[in-house]
């Protein structure tokens, strides 16, 4: 393993993945209080890109939306300081302007993360969050084009909804399973779902398609809202077992 000591400005040689350095600022801010000098990194894959904000705060938020603009924005943004009150500012999650959120805290966590309030930013947004509190283990794959999204439990990813799902267990072990995929051209077709315990992957079904969408019903959607719908067939020979699959629209409702 490599350690590396590094800040602002530095570049990462990471395979074929381009590892930008945009923090802690060199002075430091706030007197280097710790959390507001973190190491904060933007990775870029192809037209993929993750940004990782450590435990910034709203003061570094302000600096790098300062000093980086539209040089932020990214596919999907880690929550900074596990969703704390303090950070997610309305200006940082303009300017970043993911497509997901990941929060990384536990369910019960002494601190109450992810705030109330950040999560009405994020909904305010329609930005579809990741918990690990319900979602559990959670695994991003990007092929350069778009980013699989995948996780262990199948929660809602409403932010207003996060805390209505049950906790995920600390320590359990299981397989992730593909839950949305974001950009490129594929919207429901899974790859396999990953083993974390160290067991065989198990492949899912490739079989599945889209065959009609009927996305507006006729008249007063309030009163005519079953004729919304979405037909999959079964393209295949064998049967499809679809106990752990969900749909999920662009707003994260499940």
């Amino acid at each position: 393993m490599t350690l590396y000591e590094t800040r602002e400005g530095d570049e990462i040689a990471f395979e074929d993945v381009d590892v930008q350095v945009l923090g802690p600022p060199d002075p430091h801010l706030e007197s280097e209080v710790r959390n507001e000098n973190s190491i904060v990194l933007k990775l870029m894959y192809g037209q993929t890109s993750f940004l990782l904000s450590g435990d910034a705060e709203d003061d570094q938020e302000a600096y790098l939306v300062e000093n980086y603009g539209a040089q932020l924005q990214s596919t999907v943004l880690k929550a900074e300081h596990h969703g704390s009150s303090s950070s997610s500012t309305e200006s940082f999650l303009d300017t970043v302007d993911p497509d997901a959120v990941i929060i990384s805290s536990g369910y019960d966590n002494q601190y109450g993360h992810p705030a109330e309030t950040v999560l009405q930013r994020l909904s305010d947004r329609s930005i579809p969050a990741y918990w690990t509190g319900t979602h559990g283990d959670t695994v991003l794959v990007s092929d350069g084009t778009a980013v699989s999204v995948q996780t262990q439990y199948a929660t809602p990813t409403d932010p207003a909804a996060l805390r209505d799902a049950d906790a995920a267990v600390p320590g359990s072990v299981g397989g992730v399973t593909e839950r949305t995929i974001i950009g490129g051209d594929a919207v429901a077709t899974p790859t396999e779902q990953v083993a974390t315990d160290g067991g065989t992957p198990t492949a899912a079904p490739t079989a599945l398609t889209i065959a009609d969408i009927n996305a507006d019903a006729n008249g007063d959607d309030r009163e005519n809202l079953n004729d919304e719908y979405v037909v999959f067939e079964n393209t295949g020979d064998d049967p499809l077992d679809l106990a752990s699959w969900t749909v999920e629209d662009e707003a994260g409702r499940t």
